[in-house]
């Protein structure tokens, strides 16, 4: 579950106490996960995973996804734009298709209204994302821990609305302004605030030597926790080289 806090003409400690609050708040109930190693509890953000009982196996050979929830709640981000949309439980569905619709009230699971960053600001913040890790000391074993992000941006781009945005100027101004807020935003990795042009992100610069040893980890990854098959490493690569031929045309210097 990943939340993005609007937290505009919030002190410091009011974010720090908001974000404390809404963790306790989403995950009432649940146990937190002792074992799980990447947690943060940062004033901006925070990071927790939560167990829950399992109904299958833990054999990882046949469950490889852990049981547990991990919730990330940020006030980094720059949640904007967002539209309002109706979410409906996948239990709810299930429910509803068998007649089942007192169950659903008994228990509270009718659907909710939410604010849902649009898909553009997703796909802007996925691309921006996979180029500041790029930048990291070893960007192979950075990249291959953003891994889905390739998955989902591929996914993005087979929305013909987004399929042509990737390819207008407004697109290269988006990325343009992410790039920047992300660039105050974030310390890490050493040189992301310094970068003044995308083409030196080894993530645009090698890219095709990078996703000859991405490829193998994207299929091992994705097979292990999908449920049809996969697109191939090759579509995958075609629709972020469409994403980097806009990114190769983004000047950092100008104001």
């Amino acid at each position: 579950m990943d939340f993005a806090v609007i937290s505009e003409n919030m002190s410091g400690n009011q974010v720090k106490m908001l974000l404390s609050n809404l963790m306790k708040e989403v995950t009432a109930g649940l146990t937190e996960d002792k074992s799980f190693s990447d947690i943060s509890k940062g004033s901006k953000y925070r990071k927790q995973a939560f167990s829950y009982d399992a109904q299958v196996g833990l054999d990882v050979s046949v469950n490889p996804i852990p049981s547990r929830i991990i919730v990330e709640i940020s006030a980094f981000a720059n949640p904007f734009p967002y539209e309002k949309r109706m979410i409906e439980p996948f239990v709810t569905t299930y429910l509803r298709k068998r007649n089942m619709e007192d169950v659903v009230t008994q228990y509270h699971l009718e659907p909710f209204e939410l604010n849902v960053l649009s898909l553009r600001q997703t796909l802007c913040e996925k691309t921006v994302s996979l180029i500041r890790f790029s930048i990291s000391e070893d960007p192979l074993a950075s990249l291959s821990s953003k891994i889905r992000h390739f998955y989902d941006l591929n996914a993005l781009l087979t929305i013909k609305e987004l399929e042509e945005y990737v390819c207008s100027e407004e697109f290269v101004s988006d990325v343009e302004t992410l790039v920047k807020h992300d660039q105050e935003a974030f310390d890490e990795p050493a040189g992301w605030k310094d970068l003044k042009d995308l083409n030196q992100s080894p993530l645009v610069m090698d890219f095709d030597k990078l996703w000859d040893s991405l490829a193998p980890k994207y299929e091992e990854n994705l097979s292990a926790i999908a449920y049809r098959e996969i697109p191939s490493s090759k579509t995958i690569k075609a629709s972020f080289l469409k994403i980097l031929k806009s990114l190769r045309g983004i000047d950092l210097t100008k104001e």
